[in-house]
């Protein structure tokens, strides 16, 4: 079943903006916490308006928007940018002390919990009616709790006629990936075996095992449905292997080394050097999914020439929901999602490359990618953080 999501007609509402400011008192919040201590919740009438263009926050920040139902948590350490939106839908800009730019993506439904219900995870016929169900409410949850505790991706495909756009589940989209006989198929998250240059080969140089995979998107998914949301990476990775960053006015990783292997972007992401209340990460495809579903909701496709994607010479790139360059970008962009096709494994590249400017150009996809231990031209990557 499709759903479809009429875009193109801008409702302005004036929004009622709850701040709620997470004061530890000296100790951490009830999930960080080694004694126990219950955290004290303090209520301001201060707005992202306010916030915006002004000083560090300097305690875990929440803010809900009352009749839209977004909430973004803002980390300690972290401001709203000056140039910033001040609605949610418009894509909210922090930054960290050293320029390094995130924008938040809301996630409202981060978890089909299905871990009590053994008919529905029996068959990947029955995980898809749920999620379907899940979609005919306007709720597209980005994970599916199993029985044994541990979580996989969600992942979505979008189409667009005009300005109507169309979200459905991935064709190659298989929950049940570990024991199809499929040719093709994608998921998350999938340990890649079998290729000279996957992750059982001697590329594999940071590690990577099935557990610290599924450790890893365990940790995302529950940061997520605890914040309702995570950042984005404003531009695409630049810095070094090193040092990660996420500046405006830096070359990318991908044109400063043009022939990295994926392994190689995937410890670049994990040294962003943020500070303690956050955690970084190269992007999971349903993590790319929700950004794509959020900016669905908020007019996506209102862009479908050339000259409708808006372009700051400054960047030199388009800019979607103060996202840049995710339509003609500087290069695909290496995700955490893995994918199968004809005893091939590789990882999947999202984000358009070149003159593409459609819903497709930045969905752009789950049968697309290489090898991560193969040395393509022209692929980068994308910050994700989690909020602690």
């Amino acid at each position: 079943m499709k759903k479809k999501i009429i875009l193109g007609i801008g409702i302005i509402a004036v929004l009622i903006v709850l701040i709620v400011v997470i004061c530890t008192n000296g100790a951490k919040n009830d999930k960080e916490s080694t004694n126990n201590q219950t955290s004290e919740i303090e209520v301001s009438t201060k707005t992202i308006g306010e916030l915006k263009g002004g000083e560090a926050v300097t305690q875990k920040t929440v803010i809900k928007e009352e009749n839209t139902g977004y909430t973004i948590t803002i980390p300690a350490g972290y401001k709203v940018t000056d140039d910033s939106a001040t609605e949610i839908k418009d894509g909210i800009v922090v930054s960290d002390n050293e320029g390094n730019e995130f924008v938040w993506v809301p996630v409202q439904n981060a978890i089909l919990d299905l871990s009590n219900d053994s008919t529905a995870l029996s068959t990947e016929t029955n995980i898809k009616a749920k999620i379907q169900l899940e979609m005919t409410e306007d709720r597209y949850p980005m994970a599916v709790k199993n029985a044994d505790g541990n979580y996989f991706g969600i992942l979505y495909e979008f189409s667009q006629q005009g300005d109507i756009t169309e979200i459905s589940l991935n064709k190659y989209w298989t929950p049940l990936y570990e024991t199809n006989s499929k040719k093709t198929y994608a998921g998350e998250p999938l340990y890649l075996k079998g290729n000279e240059e996957a992750d059982e080969s001697s590329h594999n140089t940071v590690g990577i095992t099935e557990e610290s995979l599924q450790t890893e998107f365990n940790e995302m998914i529950e940061s997520i449905e605890e914040s309702k949301g995570y950042y984005i990476g404003r531009y695409e990775i630049s810095g070094t292997i090193e040092k990660a960053e996420s500046k405006a006015d830096a070359k990318t990783l991908a044109q400063a080394q043009p022939r990295l292997e994926w392994y190689e972007f995937y410890e670049a992401a994990k040294n962003y050097k943020g500070n303690s209340n956050v955690k970084s990460s190269m992007l999971w495809g349903s993590q790319y999914d929700q950004m794509i579903i959020w900016m669905v909701k908020n007019d996506l496709g209102k862009y479908i020439t050339t000259d409708d994607i808006p372009n700051d010479e400054n960047v030199n790139g388009d800019k979607i929901n103060n996202i840049y360059n995710l339509y003609g970008g500087n290069g695909k962009e290496w995700t955490l999602e893995g994918g199968y096709m004809g005893n091939y494994y590789y990882r999947v590249t999202r984000g358009g490359y070149g003159d593409s400017y459609n819903v497709s150009s930045i969905d752009a996809r789950s049968n697309s990618g290489c090898a991560p231990g193969s040395t393509s031209y022209g692929y980068g990557s994308r910050l994700s953080l989690q909020v602690k």
